[in-house]
């Protein structure tokens, strides 16, 4: 597994801080983690480089 080194801050409104957790709660996963699955998605999303 790679390293974790970086650390990411970005802000929320007080609404999507509560569905964050909200979501993270009801999958049962932390918060981290479903921020990195989130990040791994958007690379299915990009154009296929040729």
């Amino acid at each position: 597994m790679a390293q974790l080194t970086e650390t990411v801050n970005f802000r929320l409104t007080l609404e999507e801080k509560e569905l964050w957790l909200t979501y993270c709660t009801s999958v049962s996963r932390t918060q981290n983690d479903v921020f990195r699955e989130y990040l791994r998605n958007l690379a299915q999303k990009l154009p296929k480089k040729e």
